[in-house]
């Protein structure tokens, strides 16, 4: 309660300085009737991200803009920071799955850049660094290695660059070796033993399996193991507990339902009492976070034990994800949950109508807050990167699964695109 007090009390301040800004500090939400459309809303999301691309300099994209540092004094530097390896990594795919579409014309031009700049931030044992890239060395971080190994192998996929091959694979292989005789991961991560590493189990496997790199796939079975071993009734883990903060974020949570998604997927036909697990548990846990999204499509945006809610804000990133994940369910052919798609539905405009429409502040306009309000419990007072990368993602499974609906595309390949 303390932190959001003084961030009010910053923001109010800052607002005063930059009383232009006080739109996007304020973080407004529209009018159900003025929320943009889907394709709108899209578009403006992808050509932020660019932005963000194109702020570093590098190649690599941004993590976000930092509203306390743009509003002091317009200080684009200290606002945007460096590149960030993990995003960069996991926004690849969505750019080449908005470049098919014909929704960026120089979108795979941009992926190639941001693939060849990871490839010069990769560190010798394999790993990569876990936040931005500056002038202080970077310890490597297992999350975020494997983040950037669905980017390096959806790159691999569009261009048949074996260097990118070679790069994941390496990644693959030092996570496998500094994971615990546990399977959790403990070494070499922001969050230890953490069930958002589930996403983490899911790049190892994918690339385990087309490698030929058992010690990764085993790697993964492992981490899946010791996962479902730990789940409660109602799909509740210990593991995802965030200590020092309100609960557990949705983003969090969505990234380790997401994880066993794929997982169970790659399971399929190969390891298929394995794949029936992650299954369940993948629905228990939807399941249990669609009982919490009301009329207007916001959901709490943190969680206590058994999924009690604990966030009076929303967790942007986490109502998209939670959207995207219905909406891969249905295009996995799972059994679909009462009333899902319809909150999916919700949950997508939510985000929409919180969407920062400011054409005259280029770093502000098309982009998602962390949190709503905006100085929320989740990245307060910060435009985040993922937040953009995964209404994109949601809004492509959305618009693919009624065009599937509609009879006129599958759903499944738009999902298999962003699956990587």
């Amino acid at each position: 309660m303390l932190l959001r007090a003084l961030n009010r009390f910053r923001k109010a301040m800052n607002a005063r300085l930059r009383p232009d800004l006080a739109y996007a500090l304020g973080s407004p939400l529209r009018p159900a009737a003025e929320c943009p459309g889907a394709r709108e809303a899209r578009g403006a999301a992808l050509r932020w991200l660019f932005r963000l691309q194109d702020a570093t300099g590098t190649g690599g994209v941004a993590s976000g803009v930092n509203l306390l540092h743009y509003a002091e004094r317009g200080d684009v530097r200290r606002a945007v920071g460096g590149a960030y390896p993990e995003t960069t990594g996991y926004i690849l795919p969505t750019i080449l799955a908005c470049a098919a579409r014909g929704e960026a014309d120089d979108g795979r031009e941009r992926a190639r850049r941001m693939a060849d700049w990871l490839l010069t931030v990769q560190l010798p044992d394999g790993g990569f660094p876990g936040s931005q890239v500056g002038a202080a060395p970077q310890p490597p971080v297992v999350f975020n290695t494997c983040q950037i190994v669905l980017g390096l192998w959806s790159a691999f996929r569009a261009f048949g660059d074996e260097a990118y091959r070679a790069a994941a694979v390496r990644a693959c292989k030092w996570v496998a070796s500094v994971q615990e005789p546990d399977g959790s991961f403990a070494s070499y991560a922001s969050m230890p033993r953490n069930a958002h590493h589930a996403r983490a189990a899911w790049p190892l496997l994918l690339v385990g399996r087309a490698a030929g790199e058992p010690a990764a796939v085993d790697a993964a079975r492992r981490f899946m193991r010791r996962l479902l071993d730990r789940r409660r009734p109602g799909g509740w883990l210990p593991e995802y507990a965030h200590p020092g903060h309100p609960g557990a974020y949705p983003h969090h949570i969505c990234y380790a339902l997401r994880g066993c998604l794929e997982c169970r997927a790659l399971f399929a036909g190969v390891e298929d009492g394995l794949a029936r697990e992650l299954e369940e548990f993948v629905l228990e846990g939807v399941a249990a976070l669609l009982r919490h999204v009301d009329p207007e499509g916001r959901m709490p945006g943190a969680f206590g034990d058994d999924f009690a809610a604990t966030g009076e804000f929303d967790c942007l990133t986490g109502n998209a994800q939670l959207a995207g994940l219905v909406y891969r369910l249905a295009a996995a052919g799972l059994p679909e949950l009462p009333g899902g798609l319809d909150a999916a539905g919700r949950l997508t405009r939510f985000v929409r109508r919180t969407q920062l429409a400011r054409p005259d502040e280029p770093l502000l306009d098309g982009a998602v807050a962390g949190a709503y309000p905006v100085d929320g419990d989740y990245h307060g007072l910060t435009l985040v990167s993922w937040g953009a990368k995964f209404l994109i993602d949601a809004l492509l499974l959305e618009e693919a699964h009624a065009r599937g609906m509609a009879g006129e595309g599958d759903v499944g390949g738009v999902a298999e695109e962003l699956a990587c």
